[in-house]
């Protein structure tokens, strides 16, 4: 760890990147960093480093499922939440709801890490909205890969605020994940529109991660319970009232 290797066997280096791959390190290519080698080893080692830089995993935290591993969808759009973070996140969530009371709600699911760490956990049931075409099939694939059966979850291709509109009342509280792209400025809208919203109901719970500059108004029926923060991210939990 912390060391770079070099060598001019083509073959080394590949199987090296396997072994490194089915330990589940992460490969971070160092840009400016200047490989003195033959045309045909910079070609192999760039293609490889083109595949590992496409494919990002994470892992469930807590839960029936811990341990399993997640492909994260690649883009600038795509900010999967740190490791420490989800966990700070989860642990505060742990300590303030019984799992198999709430109906979980995530709007920018991405990947679906926050939706699956929570049935991992003992929620009910989940749906997850994501507009992206390319990132369902990726959160299709995580469900799958954690065995999870369509009787405990739902996915909707859409944007989140034009969603919302048409969710009805399950019957019992909420728990909504709000963990868009911070650079739309997604927040304002879809905060209005879940506290006006009369299928969110009383005790619903709704889980923000932001940037810690950013700064929200939150609507009269919207509570806020805690506020942390870690680096550069805020957690915020609020209560419906």
């Amino acid at each position: 760890k912390g060391k770079i290797l070099l060598t001019r066997e083509p073959e080394l280096f590949l199987y090296i990147m396997d072994i490194q791959k089915q330990i589940n390190r992460e490969w971070r290519p160092i840009s400016g960093l200047i490989w003195r080698f033959d045309k045909d080893l910079r070609l192999k080692i760039a293609s490889v480093v083109k595949i590992q830089e496409k494919i990002k995993v994470i892992r469930i935290i807590g839960g029936t499922l811990r341990g399993r591993k997640l492909e994260v969808p690649s883009g600038l759009k795509v900010r999967p939440s740190a490791d420490r973070v989800r966990e700070a996140l989860f642990n505060m969530l742990d300590h303030r709801l019984h799992w198999q009371d709430f109906n979980v709600l995530d709007l920018y699911a991405g990947s679906g890490a926050l939706g699956i760490e929570a049935l991992s956990r003992g929620a009910r049931f989940a749906t997850f909205v994501e507009c992206s075409k390319a990132h369902e099939k990726i959160l299709k694939k995580n469900l799958l890969t954690c065995k999870l059966t369509r009787e405990c979850y739902d996915i909707f291709l859409d944007r989140a605020e034009s969603w919302i509109l048409s969710y009805s009342d399950p019957g019992y509280p909420s728990l909504i994940f709000l963990d868009p792209p911070y650079q739309e400025n997604h927040y304002p809208q879809i905060l209005k529109r879940l506290a006006d919203s009369d299928s969110i109901q009383k005790g619903s719970i709704i889980a923000i991660e932001s940037p810690k500059k950013m700064e929200f108004e939150f609507q009269n029926s919207l509570v806020l319970m805690v506020r942390k923060t870690y680096g550069g991210t805020a957690l915020d939990l609020l209560e419906k009232q």
